[in-house]
């Protein structure tokens, strides 16, 4: 999803390292293993949006036509 500059997270019951690995690199920004802790996935996905840059403050503005 880089392509898309979309954050991704697995959240797999796969606990090898080798399949930890692959995901890392296919681009997964974090790696969480089942069972997990729902806070800590909160967090994570916290941690993840703050990464993101702000959208342009115009961008948010309803359109408006000119008369």
């Amino acid at each position: 999803m880089k392509k898309y500059n979309i954050p991704v997270i697995y959240i797999t019951a796969k606990n090898d390292a080798s399949s930890e690995i692959i995901g890392l690199r296919d681009g997964a920004e974090d790696y969480i293993i089942k069972p997990f802790d729902v806070l800590i996935l909160l967090v994570r996905i916290e941690l993840e949006v703050k990464k993101q840059p702000m959208p342009c403050p115009n961008a948010l503005l309803p359109l408006s036509w000119a008369a």
